[in-house]
């Protein structure tokens, strides 16, 4: 019986925290994605870009890996994982998708402000990272813990749409 519940209780949260992670993805998605997907596809696919990207992030002095991740939609922090990724190699990318040989097209090249964007929602999802490991360890999903991990994204979630006192920009 209380294995029965404890299963349905990890059932909730996994539920709960698909639901939060694809809503405030949404608005990179809107934003950012074909570009910010353009820059990662581009680089992991040509070994001609990444040989040009791999020095100007040396020169940037972009802290390592020198590569963007991959967001795959059947991981869950995988987007979070992408734009810490570009955040970190911003400046190089600004650089590298100005080159008209292995660099991009205008239509996809990321702009000051998509870097912001993704500034702002790494603040956003990094505080879901944190809350779903405590609910996700095996073995640590109680019922306690299930209820404090849905009030705390509950609370991010009202605070984010009310502004949260200037924590969060109007975007989001």
């Amino acid at each position: 019986m209380i294995g029965n519940l404890v299963l349905g209780v990890d059932l909730v949260a996994v539920t709960v925290f698909t639901g939060f992670r694809t809503l405030l993805a949404a608005s990179l998605r809107v934003a950012t994605s074909f570009s910010v997907r353009a820059v990662a596809q581009k680089l992991r696919k040509s070994p001609n870009s990444k040989t040009e990207f791999v020095p100007l992030c040396r020169e940037f002095e972009c802290d390592k890996p020198h590569s963007i991740v991959k967001d795959v939609r059947t991981r869950w922090n995988s987007t979070l994982d992408q734009l810490v990724s570009i955040i970190r190699c911003h400046k190089a990318i600004m650089a590298w998708q100005k080159d008209k040989k292995h660099g991009l097209d205008c239509k996809h090249h990321l702009l000051p402000v998509d870097i912001q964007l993704a500034k702002h929602l790494v603040s956003i999802l990094q505080v879901f990272y944190e809350q779903t490991l405590q609910v996700l360890t095996p073995g640590s999903a109680w019922l306690t813990h299930i209820i404090l991990f849905i009030d705390k994204v509950t609370e991010l979630l009202s605070n984010t749409i009310q502004g949260g006192g200037g924590k969060y920009p109007p975007s989001l």
